[in-house]
């Protein structure tokens, strides 16, 4: 690096990806050592129309994305690790008192979207600048090293290669990019069995190629090593293909069909479909689906609904409960384990304060976590002990959940990395949660979070969202922050990575304040709309919603849609029922969430009990009394019992035997309810 120290003048010219120049902005770049000889500082100047916009940077460290040679050449950029995610690099080349710089973004469908040229040197320079190159300059096979430099400080890996070759075709100019033998022959019809959309379109991140042939796509490792992940042998691959599949069919059956081995005969590649030969590659097999399938891209169009929320809620909860778990796994879930997360976190991005995220919101942040792991070590030993801390996804957001043949399916699971997937249940959910949040549809995180929460009966652990949607919300922050480290990022793709670290850095900073908690009482007969008014109720004011029907079916062990005997509605059974709906009342209203008890509450003493529990917090609690007409009332019940797609089990039978029973509200009483006809 300290062959880039000095002051280099020269432009920042910014191409469209056909080579024309958009603009050319004059530019001043800063290096220097600080007096500790520790740090270096770096001073961005652009001058537009003559007026400077600087840019102050200052290094202790470098990150796993930067590397330099010995003569001060260097890269950087960030990985790509799955489609459908925007990347982007820089090359920095130097020669004498010259450099010549140029960064590369790609867009979402791994297409060139951006291009921006560098050119500098430093003051008095006397290295002249090479004259521009002719076409004919740069026709032919060109050839050379590949050199490899890892993070880490391994040996590098030097290679001979074959970059690329330039040819005249027709006028136009035509450049082939060197791929591995493999890769070339997969883009080739002839390679399948079975029929295919031409030209077959090549995906690639920084760990895969991806084949796109019409019907299937098809995904080939990279033999790379980053440190945190390692496909660098034939072995590793083949395993982390076999995690990959067996990870992902666990909610994404449709989407992942096989591990292929792929072998060679006479110098011909093809899949072994009989498994008789050497496999020298693999490949897994997924049916091809449209980027428009995606939930990211269904949101953006509006076509995202409660119903496909409510559905991965459902899928997420019965995923949860049978996801594997051990010793092992549980290492992930100790108190000790997360609180490294959240202290590392806050350890990497201290230097965004006063660019993304203020001082005050991190020491706020910071102090509430502390807190609460201090306060709640008990908390994380007993998620263990009830089997919370299981093998999840550990990625589970819009852009890695489409709509394939009418199924949801929540897909690339991460495989390569265990501290990412291994976690408490909550934490896996808590990332669609506040992604939903983020995105301003707290109406369809609301849905999702009491689907799951009814599906799992986890209401006590609900205790953590706070914490654990925060902690995604900052590393959201944190990794969109990265982005501001780079000086030779565009301005406005920076200005709004810096919009949106500071979004999610508020957030996260928004989910540790103090909250007031609140009790909302539904009451009244069956039919009379106490359901539907609660749901509405709970999307409006972000409120936990648990029913009686749910509740009652958790105690007894049968399945919510399944329809309960008699022997669930002893007067024991209805007791039991109603003293953990005042129980979990009282918990989640005491930790700031506003939560709606629906059940008849027919009785004052039922009534009572759940106010009482919450009487000596001081917790405001309100009464929605449902009515309707008689009419009504059993029309509901008849259509209900049609449908047969509700968890209540009451019928148009036991409606005048409810009435009858129902007791009026007391003097006191009646100060909480609101009426709702």
């Amino acid at each position: 690096m300290l062959q880039n120290l000095g002051c280099w003048q020269g432009s920042f010219t910014r191409l469209s990806t056909k080579g024309e120049i958009l603009e050319d902005i004059p530019s001043e770049t800063s290096l220097e050592l600080k007096e500790d000889n520790q740090t270096v500082r770096q001073v961005v100047r652009r001058f537009y129309d003559g007026q400077p916009q600087n840019l102050v940077l200052e290094y202790r460290t470098l990150n796993r994305s930067t590397t330099f040679f010995e003569n001060g050449a260097f890269s950087q950029g960030g990985l790509q690790f799955a489609p459908y995610t925007e990347f982007g690099g820089e090359l920095g080349l130097i020669y004498g008192d010259r450099r010549l710089r140029v960064v590369l973004l790609y867009d979402k469908a791994s297409q060139l979207d951006r291009v921006t040229f560098i050119r500098e040197h430093l003051p008095h320079s006397t290295t002249p600048e090479h004259p521009a190159l002719t076409l004919n300059d740069l026709l032919g096979k060109w050839e050379g090293e590949a050199i490899t430099i890892a993070a880490d400080w391994l040996e590098p890996e030097i290679v001979k290669a074959c970059f690329a070759s330039l040819d005249v075709i027709k006028s136009n100019y035509q450049t082939t990019m060197s791929l591995p033998p493999i890769i070339e022959q997969m883009l080739s019809p002839e390679f399948y069995e079975h029929p295919v959309t031409e030209p077959i379109q090549l995906l690639q991140t920084h760990i895969s190629f991806v084949l796109l042939t019409g019907q299937y796509a098809y995904k080939v490792k990279k033999p790379m090593n980053f440190g945190f992940l390692d496909f660098s042998t034939l072995e590793k691959r083949k395993y982390f293909c076999e995690e990959e599949l067996r990870l992902n069919r666990r909610l994404a059956p449709d989407l992942y069909l096989s591990v292929l081995p792929i072998i060679e005969t006479d110098g011909k590649y093809h899949f072994d479909q009989a498994g008789i030969g050497t496999p020298v590659e693999y490949a897994i097999a997924m049916p091809e689906f449209s980027q428009e399938d995606l939930l990211i891209e269904m949101f953006a169009s509006g076509r995202l609904t409660a119903d496909h929320v409510k559905q991965i809620g459902e899928q997420l909860a019965v995923f949860h409960q049978s996801a594997l778990t051990n010793d092992h796994i549980n290492s992930f879930g100790t108190m000790e384990a997360v609180l490294a997360v959240a202290n590392d976190n806050y350890a990497s991005t201290e230097k965004y304060v006063g660019i993304a995220q203020t001082d005050e919101q991190l020491a706020q942040t910071r102090a509430y976590t502390d807190k609460f792991f201090e306060e709640n070590a008990a908390l994380f030993s007993d998620r263990i002990a009830k089997g919370k801390v299981r093998e999840c996804h550990g990625d589970v957001h819009l852009k890695n959940i489409c709509l394939y043949q009418d199924q949801i399916q929540i897909f690339d699971c991460i495989e390569f990395n265990e501290p990412f997937r291994n976690s408490d249940v909550l934490y896996d959910a808590a990332f669609l949660l506040m992604d939903l949040q983020f995105r301003s549809r707290r109406d369809l995180a609301n849905i999702f979070l009491n689907t799951y929460l009814e599906r799992t009966g986890d209401y006590e652990g609900a205790v953590l969202l706070p914490l654990h949607c925060s902690m995604r919300a900052y590393i959201r922050a944190k990794v969109t922050s990265f982005l501001l480290d780079d000086p030779n990022i565009p301005t406005d793709v920076k200005a709004n990575a810096q919009t949106e670290a500071s979004a999610y850095y508020k957030l996260a900073w928004e989910y540790t304040q103090p909250k007031q908690g609140k009790l909302i009482i539904m009451s009244g007969v069956s039919g009379s709309g106490k359901s539907t008014t609660a749901k509405a109720i709970a999307s409006e004011q972000d409120a936990i919603y648990l029913r009686s029907d749910a509740i009652r079916k958790q105690i007894a062990g049968i399945g919510l849609m399944e329809r309960g005997s008699d022997d669930i509605y002893t007067p024991e059974m209805t007791a039991k029922t109603y003293t953990r709906l005042a129980e979990l009342g009282a918990l989640l209203a005491s930790k700031g969430f506003t939560v709606i008890l629906d059940a008849k509450y027919d009785r004052i003493s039922l009534r009572g009990q759940a106010i009482a529990a919450v009487q000596d917090q001081n917790i405001p609690v309100e009464i929605i009394y449902c009515t309707a007409p008689v009419e009504v009332l059993e029309q509901r019940l008849r259509d209900r019992s049609a449908a047969n797609n509700d968890i209540a089990d009451a019928t148009v039978e036991l409606l005048a035997s409810q009435q009858a029973a129902f007791e009026d509200f007391t003097a006191e009483e009646l100060v909480l309810v609101k009426k709702n006809d």
